[in-house]
């Protein structure tokens, strides 16, 4: 069976040669900094195999700011994912290449213990920003990617090192990328298009778009010639935090026009551990299933 590839995969590839496709001119210190990060962290996430780690994530609902507490673990190929929020009693298994591409979903606010669902579906993505696709450090890489290729030869106009920062009891290097003209534009939607198809084609937000125009329950193709109003850029402001040692991005934070859309702190991360034998089945000694 096919299944859809994380974007991330691709974006940083692309992007992190146009980090140095335009460095002929001098360079003040703190840009060129910022450049290396960047650049070690796209080479970082490529390397990336495995990962383990706890998630806050902040991310605003309905006008409505929601926080979430889960346990994350996920192989990166095949794409295999465990999470577990203790608060609400959520655990989901899913492996892109078992259960028909289905996620295993056990909660207590159900009233059945254990069901299927698509990762992609109406269920699933429910007062949520983003899919399993898009969980990990990659999706972080995606983000600041999008912006390396939005500034284009504008790269300090955008890119900000804002120096050393403690998280995590890790030093980390900051830094800011800013898009301050950012806004909504009109877009005409093409044939066969979606708003995921959308976003993914020019690296936006799905869900922003979709409480733009009203599109919460939309997830099928949309009217073609139908007008929707778009993000013009990823978001108006981001600050990201990269591990020195790993190279590897620990948090981000990302702003609209509006304030704080969407932030994603990883605690106790572990990079490329051996997953057990198992540790994807429902029948894993740990997990609830």
């Amino acid at each position: 069976m096919m299944t859809r590839a994380p974007r991330f995969l691709l974006l940083p590839l692309m992007a992190a040669p146009l980090l140095f496709a335009f460095s002929g001119a001098p360079r003040e210190e703190d840009s060129a900094e910022c450049k290396r990060v960047i650049h070690n962290m796209f080479d970082s996430i490529r390397q990336v195999r495995t990962l383990r780690y706890f998630l806050i994530s902040t991310e605003r609902i309905n006008g409505k700011t929601l926080k979430a507490h889960s346990l994350m673990k996920i192989n990166i190929s095949p794409m295999r994912v465990y999470m577990n929020n203790p608060v609400k009693g959520l655990e989901i298994l899913w492996s892109s290449d078992k259960n028909k591409n289905n996620a295993l979903v056990r909660s207590r606010s159900f009233p059945f213990m254990n069901f299927s669902l698509d990762p992609l579906g109406s269920t699933m993505r429910k007062d949520q920003h983003h899919t399993l696709y898009d969980l990990g450090v990659g999706y972080i890489g995606t983000i600041v990617a999008s912006g390396v290729v939005k500034a284009g030869r504008d790269f300090d106009k955008h890119f900000e090192y804002q120096g050393t920062v403690t998280h995590d009891k890790q030093e980390c290097h900051s830094i800011l990328v800013k898009f301050p003209e950012f806004k909504f534009i009109k877009y005409t939607v093409g044939k066969n298009e979606t708003v995921t198809s959308i976003a993914r084609k020019y690296n936006l937000a799905d869900y922003m778009i979709r409480a733009r125009n009203g599109l919460m329950s939309q997830f099928g193709v949309l009217k073609e010639g139908k007008e929707i109003e778009i993000p013009s850029i990823y978001a108006n402001k981001t600050e990201v935090y990269i591990d020195k040692k790993t190279c590897l991005p620990l948090s981000v934070k990302v702003y609209d026009d509006e304030g704080l859309y969407e932030s994603y702190e990883m605690y106790s991360m572990k990079v490329n551990s051996r997953f057990e034998a198992d540790e994807f089945s429902k029948t894993f000694k740990d997990y609830g299933f």
